[in-house]
């Protein structure tokens, strides 16, 4: 089951890619097309192409560096793959089928979020034009929608990678990832440039996440799992996803593992330790629930007095 399904989600992660490349060719071919005033930045005294405003620009290299990123990624995963079952040594091909499960659940999950990222700026490069449907930029953004949704959400490839990549050997793999990219991180310093130093920097804190989630395991025996959740969210979307999603997801994975994979409490204990993690990875989620919590019981309690001023012996 879990090789089809590997299989199935690395598939789903390409289609991200595809759909966000697919709506970025198509906002920089509007962008060249649109006429629209003349650009801040006065590199013309007369109305220019909207790919000359600074902004517009802007847009169109997060689309296409995200594209770019997501793209090297999977590759990566899947040149694993094809070591994992063609390599003629056996230990080459173990670790790097172990390589290929670990990153499964980043490329599924990354590469569609970051799809809908990608269409979301598809569609404000063309303005109004593209909420109508005579473009048909916001197809790509409905199309992108379910891709963080089916063949496992993206909460699940957070479990994925926490209860089943990361914990399973106590996070040696994770580090020895982790290892790699600091490999990479001293060629970069070598370089000297100020866009190597400037993806050394990315990549150092990228690694630290990587290294905390790699301890999730000893952490949890610790009663300390939050700081190991927060780690692996670092590593799974670099701190930018806008509402936590990976974070919140992983919430599961932190309750489990703490006896060798299996969670003994019961449903009350899990809830108290997956407050804890929330807390931390993502307190504006906390908070609102709170909040929501407080306005319920005050209803409750305005019903209540509602009920005992119109009772029969009191009109």
């Amino acid at each position: 089951m879990f090789i089809m399904m590997n299989a199935a989600r690395f598939g789903v992660g390409m289609q991200g890619i595809a759909v966000a490349d697919r709506a970025y060719q198509k906002a920089v071919a509007y962008a060249k097309d649109r006429v629209q005033t003349r650009p801040v930045d006065g590199s013309s005294k007369d109305a220019a192409a909207i790919i000359h405003h600074p902004d517009v620009r802007r847009m169109l290299m997060t689309q296409r560096a995200l594209v770019e990123g997501c793209r090297a990624m999977a590759i990566d995963a899947a040149a694993a793959y094809d070591m994992a079952h063609h390599h003629e040594d056996a230990e080459t091909r173990k670790e790097a089928q172990a390589f290929y499960e670990f990153m499964v659940p980043l490329v599924k999950g990354y590469s569609t979020e970051m799809s809908l990222e990608v269409t979301s700026l598809g569609v404000q490069v063309h303005g109004g034009m593209g909420f109508i449907e005579e473009t048909g930029a916001a197809q790509y953004y409905r199309d992108a929608r379910i891709l963080p949704i089916y063949e496992g959400t993206t909460a699940i490839q957070a479990n994925d990678l926490v209860g089943r990549k990361t914990v399973r050997d106590g996070g040696a793999f994770a580090r020895g990832v982790a290892a790699q990219v600091e490999e990479t991180e001293g060629a970069l310093a070598a370089n000297g440039s100020a866009d190597a130093l400037a993806v050394r920097a990315q990549l150092a804190a990228a690694r630290g996440g990587l290294r905390r989630g790699g301890g999730l395991h000893r952490r949890q025996r610790q009663g300390q799992a939050q700081r190991g959740v927060r780690g692996v969210r670092a590593l799974s979307d670099g701190g930018r996803q806008p509402d936590g999603r990976l974070a919140a997801g992983a919430l599961a994975a932190g309750g489990a593992g703490a006896q060798g994979g299996r969670s003994g409490c019961r449903v009350h204990g899990r809830q108290d330790r997956h407050r804890a993690v929330l807390r931390r990875a993502h307190p504006a989620a906390l908070r609102g629930a709170a909040r929501r919590g407080r306005q319920r019981r005050g209803q409750r309690d305005g019903a209540a007095r509602r009920r005992v001023l119109t009772r029969p012996d009191e009109r």
